[in-house]
């Protein structure tokens, strides 16, 4: 979404209209979800995507006939696998609206959507499929006709240790809508020099990580440290509070030594057994950032089970 609100705004400020592709309702199997969006303009697609295929190119095409007619509407595609026509491999049905941008009427809007994305605020944009209006909403709206689709806040990472699975895990995250904050007890690697990427960076004794940290049961935690005993005092705290995830980078040998220590320290096993060691889905990684790919694998996995 946060791609597809600015190149409409980018779209204006270039003296153009566009129009919102947008799923608004589907059943049985099909490529993508309600609330998927898509921005058309009149050389063809300009960001995001409601599936590929013919499907899409057939939307493309209806998008740049509504550039020309200036009128909103919505469709109904079948998606049936004994229907080769539309080259699909999906069976269900899927419903596109198809919203004509124009600066004079949307302007002030969008620009309030674009503002709460880039402050992380959650909301919904919502679309009026009857009254072909665009708004921003702080709750969902359910009323006939009306589609709410949350705002993307990304979901918070916090890495202990800024070493260069570190560097390289950043990069793959903010891609796929984490944000991420790295804490490191070495003065000259806590930088954001060293760190570009990264939402907050922070130096600290890990002893001391709530003093500097606020940990809420929504966070994904990637402890990476350069040494056993700093992963053995950041685990041995973090257990003891609440996160949506927490993952330990090092070998089975490892964990076995690091779990005996935390029994011993009074930590329930089934908070240790909740620990995700090794860290990340197993694909044969061996360089930072095939590393940094399968730890990120596994966060999304994790994020769209606790999603549904």
């Amino acid at each position: 979404m946060k791609q597809v609100v600015k190149s409409i705004l980018d779209v204006w400020q270039a003296g153009k209209s566009s129009v919102l592709v947008s799923i608004i309702n589907k059943s049985g199997s099909t490529p993508r979800g309600v609330g998927t969006l898509m921005l058309v303009g009149n050389e063809g697609l300009i960001a995001g995507t409601v599936g590929g295929g013919q499907v899409e190119k057939d939307a493309i095409d209806m998008a740049i006939g509504c550039l020309d007619t200036h009128n909103s509407f919505s469709t109904k595609f079948e998606l049936n696998l004994q229907d080769t026509t539309l080259n699909m491999v999906c069976g269900g049905s899927l419903y596109l609206y198809f919203l004509y941008l124009d600066k004079s009427n949307f302007y002030d809007e969008v620009v309030i959507i674009n503002n709460k994305i880039d402050s992380e605020e959650n909301g919904f944009m919502v679309l009026d499929t009857i009254e072909n209006k665009l708004i921003y909403s702080a709750e969902a709206q359910a009323s006939e006709g009306k589609v709410s689709i949350p705002l993307p806040v990304p979901d918070r990472v916090i890495m202990f240790g800024a070493g260069h699975v570190a560097k390289a895990l950043i990069s793959v995250l903010n891609s796929v809508g984490f944000a991420c904050t790295v804490m490191d007890n070495r003065e000259g690697f806590a930088t954001k020099e060293n760190l570009p990427g990264a939402k907050e960076v922070i130096y600290g004794d890990y002893e001391c990580l709530e003093d500097h940290i606020d940990i809420k049961p929504t966070d994904y935690i990637v402890i990476m440290t350069h040494g056993h005993s700093h992963d053995y005092v950041v685990l041995e705290k973090l257990l003891r509070m609440e996160q949506a995830y927490i993952g330990v980078m090092g070998s089975k040998r490892k964990k076995a030594f690091v779990n005996e220590k935390l029994k011993l320290a009074g930590i329930p096993e089934e908070r240790i057994d909740s620990v995700h060691a090794p860290i990340g889905i197993p694909i044969g990684s061996v360089t930072p950032e095939e590393v940094a790919i399968s730890i990120a694998a596994e966060l999304i996995k994790v994020r769209f089970d606790r999603r549904k």
